[in-house]
């Protein structure tokens, strides 16, 4: 499995196949319910790391949040507005 999934390029379904394969038995699962957990899976995996990348590449000193914007910088700034915008 682990030469396939390097030929076909899928490290997430290299690195997570056994425990989804783990829980389709336990779970009594389709083949085709495991097949469709393993490409989510994949594709998760593939989301995250994706995001991950475009972080690194940003070069962000620090993260920031609305949690930790100062709001009293903008007195005409609605906060409530932004808030639930961003929700």
């Amino acid at each position: 499995m682990d030469i396939y999934c390097k030929q076909l390029k899928l490290p997430g379904l290299k690195s997570s196949f056994r425990e989804l394969a783990r829980d389709a038995m336990e779970q009594n699962q389709t083949p085709t319910s495991f097949f469709t957990a393993c490409l989510a899976k994949e594709v998760e995996i593939r989301v995250q790391k994706r995001l991950s990348t475009r972080l690194k590449q940003t070069k962000f000193t620090e993260i920031k949040t609305l949690e930790t914007f100062d709001f009293t910088s903008i007195p005409k700034l609605p906060k409530t507005k932004v808030i639930s915008l961003a929700e």
